[in-house]
């Protein structure tokens, strides 16, 4: 099982970047003839893919409108514009405009690195003219101003790797900086702390403990570097999810533990910072690794209904929104088919106890399983054997209909 789970992953890295959404009343498009409320992004093949800009009340979804793009970008909508990032496609980042008749329009598009890949992952928003931009094969965090869309600053985080001073072989000096969130004026930033990623063969084993970095927002100063050891690799490399803030300001870090590929038995899970504190809760731990699945599903042996980590999430209304791959579902002949391989299950996760629930819903492949936030309730951009969409949940058949496989959703206000 641990090479199918590596094999799937190694896989879904090459294939998915993430997306995001953050709202705000200072809207840069008033024309009336913008009827969409939805920014989606879909593949036609491993080399084609669509951005479009779409009226969700509208059940079935074309490309004819959309600006054809690479599939492994990533989607971001922030204070009316729409962000694009290359995560591990290219090193360009990229802005634009929803315009009359819902067509994007590319207003800047600038390269984060001359050579080599940097792997830009997700747009961390601060306000309406500061973002943050981990870039995690170089080891770098960006500070990109919005107002003319150009990197302000670049901070170099090698130091904060765990073996930057040799303390295990002295090569490793990225962190592989992912995702995080803002409170209180400090940005709490994942780092994903593995192996060399350009190697296949180890590629994900982490260095053993969970690392996150608290910046000053103001200065870009590191204030604090907090570690954990037991568990590993904080974040994601596929910038879909965030590091999830709920309404009571505690902080819930995913951490991923290699993948379920790391022969030391390192266990995925949640570890939180609660609200006040700059330190990991010594007293909480959510072990995901370890959740018996087999009530859920009956028809396979308890030792496949489990999954090697949580893959994506997204917080709402109190719940934490969550696709899990389940090693049962997933051909063992052929774990990098996903299209064929339906393996990932929506969840929902009780944080605070624990606690996992399986959504009435069909699982869908690793290439569509995305989740998004659309007019106050969650949706699954999802391909199951009920089609290719956008599903609401509890729903099994989608209420938007998709053109090709839909990869990321956001929501688009104007």
């Amino acid at each position: 099982m641990k090479f199918i789970t590596m094999a799937v992953t190694l896989s879904l890295l090459l294939i998915l970047s993430g997306c995001g959404s953050s709202k705000s009343s200072d809207n840069k498009s008033l024309d009336d003839n913008i009827t969409a409320d939805l920014v989606i992004a879909t593949m036609i093949d491993k080399k084609t893919g669509f951005m479009s800009a779409i009226d969700g009340s509208k059940p079935i979804m074309t490309n004819n409108n959309g600006e054809e793009l690479y599939p492994n970008k990533g989607l971001f909508v922030h204070n009316g514009f729409v962000y694009t990032t290359g995560s591990l496609a290219d090193n360009k980042i990229a802005k634009y405009s929803v315009e009359s008749g819902n067509k994007l329009k590319l207003i800047k598009e600038i390269s984060v690195k001359d050579s080599g890949l940097s792997a830009p992952t997700s747009f961390i928003f601060v306000d309406n003219t500061k973002a943050y931009l981990p870039l995690s094969l170089t080891g770098e965090l960006l500070d990109i101003n919005l107002e003319d869309f150009s990197v302000r600053n670049r901070i170099d985080l090698s130091s904060y790797a765990l073996d930057a001073n040799a303390a295990l072989d002295g090569n490793d000096t990225n962190p592989e900086p992912t995702v995080g969130v803002i409170r209180d004026e400090k940005l709490y930033l994942a780092l994903h702390q593995v192996n060399y990623m350009g190697h296949i063969q180890g590629a994900f084993i982490c260095r053993g403990k969970a690392s996150v970095l608290i910046i000053d927002t103001q200065t870009n100063a590191v204030e604090k570097h907090i570690m954990d050891d037991r568990t590993c690799s904080s974040g994601s490399v596929v910038s879909g999810s965030t590091l999830t803030l709920t309404e009571n300001g505690d902080i819930y870090v995913n951490n991923v533990a290699s993948f379920g590929y790391d022969h030391r038995g390192i266990k995925p899970g949640y570890l939180r910072i609660k609200n006040g504190e700059t330190e990991f809760d010594p007293d909480y731990f959510f072990n995901v690794g370890d959740l018996d699945l087999s009530a859920d599903f009956p028809d396979l042996n308890a030792s496949l209904a489990r999954t090697p980590y949580a893959f994506k999430d997204m917080y709402h209304n109190g719940k934490l929104y969550s696709v899990l791959l389940i090693l049962g579902l997933t051909d063992p002949n052929n774990p990098n088919d996903h299209i064929g391989n339906k393996n990932f299950q929506p969840y929902t996760f009780d944080l605070e106890n624990k606690i996992a629930t399986k959504l009435d819903m069909l699982p869908t492949t690793g290439l569509s399983a995305g989740i998004a936030k659309y007019k106050g309730d969650i949706v699954y951009p999802s391909s199951t054997i009920n089609g290719n969409g956008l599903y609401k949940v509890g729903e099994k058949t989608p209420f938007i209909s998709v053109e090709g496989f839909p990869l990321h959703v956001v929501e688009y206000e104007k």
